[in-house]
């Protein structure tokens, strides 16, 4: 039993699931010399993949993503940020890259479409846990901290309890304003996100939108309760994050993969279980909303906290305009003290004019197969590629409100791509 325990944990599998874990929660943990997890396992994941191939792959989407690199690297240059340019080309870029290659060997030598999903279903309901438990206090989540070396949040929730304190002492000196005044008070100084398994509460918001949408691949294959459970978590999670986007996105993309369900053949005999299980639903994430919202909340507010994104969209259209050949991304957010909050915004803005087209050209190509997915009816064949897609899908619509995209070299955006791709080639050369 040892033995067959070792052997699974080095083989590809038990490989790619340490490394996915490594660069999803450990990025921030250094182990010595600015070193972290998510480099280690990025290297002993390069020679797994060599292992199966051998060599280096290159396609369309790479190549636009290197151009991208590239021309991102002349700006951060030409504008004096050489530094900053390069420890995101070996920490996010390069990362990114090895990851895309990681997954496509995972589905495609190894057909672990399944394998994937489900890896994300588990750590997604574990920070949906985590999330949850920080929002109410719980000292779970610190214990289940403490127990992964996740210091990095831990020490983000310190200073956010801290905040906290601060902000009620704060509040409690105010006697002297009327009712209206000190709510007012209380919503802007009591809006917080929660960080989760991370050490940033929108990374939270997109990690857990992200495995909410998965984890319906649970429901889709087969009704029942308690397949629902990991969504239910991820979706609670999503408003203890309090991130507006996720929340949204996670909503209508549940309800359009419901109907897509329900629209399928193959469930006829489920639809009166379904059509008294929303309702239900709908009425448990109202009441957690409430609860979240006499907390005080960030959900009903509008916009940023100084600025609203109107006024960043048109400091960053302004700012491309005046440096239209090379952008300057870090020079922008030194001189307005933000970032552009949008996806094809950071692209321009990072890689100039040649940069930004070389975006738009992946986002086309990648966006032509998941249309044709969507389009189809649902069966068990198809089933795990349109998950992949509507994941896909979900974290690309979040990235036109925030920062993270494969502009900024999000990994998971990356094995979300790989993963729907190549499950999406395997299922037309079976349907061949």
């Amino acid at each position: 039993m040892p033995g067959r325990l070792i052997s699974s944990l080095f083989s590809f599998k038990g490989l790619y699931a340490v490394f996915a874990i490594a660069i999803i929660f450990y990025g921030n943990m250094y182990v010595f010399s600015g070193v972290t997890p998510r480099h280690i396992a990025t290297i002993v994941m390069i020679a797994a993949c060599f292992r199966n191939e051998s060599h280096l792959f290159l396609n369309r989407i790479i190549g636009f993503y290197l151009l991208f690199i590239i021309s991102f690297g002349i700006s951060s240059f030409i504008t004096g940020y050489s530094v900053e340019y390069l420890t995101l080309l070996f920490s996010n870029y390069l990362v990114c890259i090895v990851a895309y290659w990681a997954t496509k060997n995972l589905i495609i030598r190894y057909n672990g479409m399944t394998f994937f999903l489900n890896l994300f279903i588990v750590l997604g309901t574990l920070d949906g846990v985590i999330t949850i438990c920080q929002t109410f206090g719980f000292a779970l989540a610190d214990n289940i901290m403490k127990w992964l070396h996740l210091y990095s949040a831990q020490e983000y929730m310190v200073e956010l309890n801290e905040k906290r304190a601060s902000d009620l002492d704060y509040l409690d000196s105010m006697d002297s304003f009327d009712d209206t005044m000190s709510s007012k008070h209380s919503l802007s100084l009591m809006t917080v996100v929660i960080p989760g398994a991370f050490n940033s509460g929108v990374a939270n918001g997109y990690f857990l939108m992200t495995t909410g949408v998965i984890s319906l691949k649970l429901l889709i294959q087969r009704f029942g309760v308690i397949r629902l459970i990991p969504w239910l978590i991820c979706i609670l999670g999503c408003i203890c994050v309090q991130e507006r986007g996720p929340i949204v996105i996670l909503a209508v993309l549940s309800f359009y993969a419901l109907y897509k369900f329900i629209s399928s053949r193959q469930v006829k005999k489920n639809k009166l279980s379904i059509l008294i299980l929303i309702p239900s639903l709908i009425a448990i994430i109202n009441f957690v909303y409430k609860l979240i919202s006499n907390l005080g909340s960030r959900i009903t507010e509008i916009g940023l906290e100084d600025k609203g994104r109107e006024d960043i969209y048109g400091d960053a259209l302004n700012y491309y305009f005046d440096h239209p050949f090379f952008g300057g991304y870090h020079q922008f957010t030194h001189e307005l003290e933000t970032a552009p909050h949008n996806l094809i915004l950071n692209a321009f803005i990072y890689g100039g004019i040649i940069g930004g087209l070389a975006i738009v050209a992946i986002l086309f190509i990648q966006f032509k197969p998941i249309i044709k997915v969507f389009w189809q009816r649902i069966n068990r064949k198809q089933s795990l590629c349109f998950i992949a897609a509507l994941a896909y899908t979900a974290y690309t619509l979040n990235s036109l409100l925030h920062n993270r995209s494969i502009v900024t070299g999000d990994v998971i955006i990356w094995m979300l791509w790989a993963a729907f791709y190549y499950s999406y080639k395997l299922s037309k050369q079976r349907l061949k």
